[in-house]
């Protein structure tokens, strides 16, 4: 009823629901405009309920819509800032563990770097890609790091070379104490017998003379060997671009060769020309030396490029140098089977291989075609557009 009595005008029981006096349509017409929560619905559940009291016609008027329905976008807007804050986190954490190793890892790569060359070693170069100062730390480290390597490796060489010409030197001294002696004692012998009187033939008289001055003679290439050897071993190379076919053709000449064929151009080289000089004319001398009896010497001179190295070939016609006697034959003062009666001071090929090897090259002994030995003087090239121009042989056109 309107009123709120029941229906055949008894007053409402309200014993069965304690809580009727709150219920949404009792607010209502009690004339209470209220907001309700919690309220129960057997349908829908909780519900949230307004109500309003209009007088007339003495209504309770009440509107309730479902808790479940009310709070579902504010649920779900929970919800989706629960995960979008839970997503934001993990990225951050990424992003920050990104950022350490950022930041950390170029220092990492430095610190690894340094150990590395702490313990004489390059092969861990810095990171010089990453930004702003820590990668122009790293680039000036590497540049440095670099610089340490390729001081220490001149260093080594340098030792190496040391090494080597002090070996040299001890064997060059025994070898002089040697060989000297010979030439001195043939010389003194004469002069003993000469101021002995006992020689009154003019003839053996003029025959001593002459094995003396053989004698001297011979002592004068020796002593001029030693000098460039001793020069080949522990001096500066004076190094200038070398014309070797200018080089050979002025060794012919000087030591009146007429044999000689150059079988193809020969380059300009970056050498010590007296050096270089002294090493060819050696050469020549020796394959004119070995023939074969009753022909005259046949010598020829070729060259090939390997690289950044030309191989200067000397060939002869003589009975050549057994294999077993090549690697001797560049120690000094060696004379192989093939030397025979010839008196040379033994130092020509050891010489050759010593000026050879400051020049950063190479000698070998190998067959020559010609039927007797191969002499391969490797040396390093020069490129045309370096400077200063060949230096012409002393005494060439």
């Amino acid at each position: 009823a309107p009123d709120g009595s029941a229906p055949d005008g008894s007053a409402p029981d309200c014993t069965e629901r304690p809580d009727a006096a709150d219920a949404p349509g009792a607010v209502a017409l009690r004339g209470e405009e209220r907001l309700l929560t919690g309220a129960s619905d057997d349908e829908a559940g909780p519900v949230v309920a307004a109500t309003r009291y209009l007088p007339e016609p003495d209504w309770g008027v009440t509107v309730s819509v479902p808790e479940a329905v009310l709070y579902a976008p504010v649920r779900e807007l929970t919800r989706n800032l629960v995960a979008a804050s839970l997503a934001v986190g993990v990225l951050a954490v990424l992003l920050a563990a990104l950022a350490a190793r950022w930041v950390t890892g170029p220092v990492r790569s430095l610190e690894a770097a340094v150990r590395s060359l702490a313990l004489g070693a390059q092969e861990v170069p810095a990171d010089a890609t990453a930004p702003g100062e820590l990668g122009e730390l790293a680039a000036a480290f590497n540049s440095m790091a670099t610089s340490v390597g390729e001081r220490q490796a001149a260093l080594e060489r340098d030792r190496a070379d040391l090494e080597q010409r002090y070996a040299d030197l001890e064997l060059l001294t025994h070898a002089m104490a040697h060989d000297l002696a010979g030439p001195l004692t043939g010389i003194r012998g004469v002069f003993d017998l000469m101021a002995s009187g006992r020689i009154a033939d003019d003839a053996q008289r003029e025959l001593l003379v002459e094995r003396g001055g053989a004698a001297a003679q011979r002592l004068e290439h020796l002593i001029d060997d030693l000098l460039v050897l001793i020069r080949a071993i522990g001096t500066p190379l004076q190094l200038r671009p070398v014309d070797l076919e200018d080089l050979v053709d002025t060794a012919s000449e000087q030591l009146g060769l007429e044999g000689v064929m150059t079988r193809t151009p020969l380059p300009t080289i970056a050498g010590d020309r007296a050096l270089l000089d002294h090493v060819v004319t050696n050469l020549l001398t020796n394959a004119a030396s070995y023939h074969q009896p009753g022909e005259p010497p046949r010598i020829e001179v070729t060259a090939q490029r390997h690289g950044d190295h030309v191989e200067l070939c000397i060939d002869d016609a003589g009975p050549g140098i057994p294999e077993e006697e090549r690697a001797a034959s560049l120690e000094p003062f060696f004379r192989g089977a093939a030397s025979g009666t010839r008196r040379g001071s033994g130092l020509g090929l050891p010489i050759a291989a010593r000026v050879a090897a400051r020049h950063g090259g190479s000698l070998r002994i190998t067959d020559s075609p010609l039927g007797g030995a191969r002499i391969v003087v490797s040396l390093p090239t020069l490129s045309p557009t370096e400077a200063p121009p060949a230096v012409p042989a002393a005494g060439s056109g």
